[in-house]
C-alpha cells in the first residue's frame, strides 16, 4: 500500500510488509416499530457508514527496540494529518481517511517466539468514496451542446474553469439538470474564474454572491456514464477537472 499527506502530496513511505487486509463498509437503514406488528418499517433512505481500511504487516526481529521505533515512527506520520491511501502500489485509486485509534503491536508465538511481531492500525475513511486520477477536459470557443463521459459509479462535482473571456452573466453552462449560473455580470478582464464545490472565486477572493439561486441549490454535478454538456457562451476557453468516483 501507499500512503501520502493529502495536503502536501509527500510519500510518507509506508512500510512495504504492511498491507490493507480488511476494507469495510456498512449500508445503514433506519427502523421504527409499529404497534400490534411485528418487525420495523424502514424510514428515509440508505446511507453509507464511514469507510474502515484495517492495515496490518509483520516484521522479524531479534532487538524489541527496532519494533518500537517503527511503532512511534507511524504513530508520528500517520496521525494529526489527512490521508490520501492507495491499497496497491500499482493502484490508480484512493480512499481519504484518517488515522482511527492506535498503532498496536502484537506478539506471535511459537518457533519466532520473541522474533515475529505483528503492526496493526486502522484508517477510518468519513468520504466512503474512492477516487481516481484527476483528468482535464478543455473547450476552447465551443458554444452548445458537447459530449462529455465519465467513468466511475457516483455523482461528480467536477472543478469549472473560465477564462479568455471579458466579462460573464446569466446562464453559463447547463448539464443534468444543474449548472452554473450568474445574477449578476461579472467582469475578468485576463483573470480567471473557479467554481469548485459550489464556491465561486476569482483569483483566490470569493465571488458566490454572484451565484443565481439555481446554482446554490444544485451545484453542476457530472454523473458516470454519457451527458450533454451545453455551453451558453461563444467565446471563452473552458476547463473542466474532476476524479472519477467509485
Amino acid at each position: 500500500m501507499k500512503i501520502f499527506d493529502a495536503k502536501t502530496k509527500e510519500n510518507l513511505n509506508i512500510p512495504k510488509w504492511i498491507t490493507v487486509k480488511n476494507n469495510s463498509i456498512n449500508a445503514i437503514n433506519k427502523g421504527i416499530k409499529i404497534n400490534d406488528k411485528d418487525g420495523e418499517a424502514f424510514i428515509g433512505e440508505t446511507m453509507y457508514s464511514s469507510r474502515l481500511l484495517s492495515c496490518e504487516g509483520v516484521i522479524i526481529t531479534d532487538d524489541y527496540k527496532v519494533i518500537e521505533l517503527k511503532q512511534a515512527e507511524l504513530l508520528k506520520k500517520l496521525s494529526k494529518k489527512e490521508l490520501m491511501i492507495f491499497r496497491n502500489d500499482e493502484d490508480d485509486v484512493f480512499y481519504k481517511g484518517f488515522l482511527d485509534g492506535s498503532v498496536k503491536i502484537g506478539y506471535y508465538y511459537g518457533s519466532n517466539t520473541g522474533k515475529a511481531f505483528s503492526i496493526n492500525f486502522n484508517l477510518k475513511c468519513v468520504d466512503v468514496f474512492a477516487y481516481g486520477k484527476e483528468k482535464e477536459i478543455t473547450f476552447i470557443n465551443e458554444m452548445g451542446k458537447v459530449e462529455v463521459v465519465c467513468g466511475g459509479n457516483y455523482n461528480i462535482l467536477p472543478t469549472i474553469e473560465i477564462s479568455n473571456v471579458e466579462r460573464l452573466s446569466g446562464k453559463i453552462i447547463e448539464v443534468n439538470n444543474s449548472g452554473l449560473e450568474l445574477s449578476k455580470e461579472i467582469e475578468l478582464k485576463g483573470k480567471t474564474l473557479k467554481f469548485k464545490n459550489g464556491i465561486l472565486k476569482i483569483n483566490n477572493e470569493d465571488y458566490s454572491s454572484y451565484l443565481s439561486d439555481d446554482s446554490i441549490i444544485m451545484p453542476l454535478f457530472l454523473i458516470a456514464g454519457k451527458q450533454d454538456f451545453e455551453i451558453k457562451i461563444p467565446e471563452s476557453t473552458i476547463k473542466i477537472k474532476y476524479r472519477e468516483v467509485f
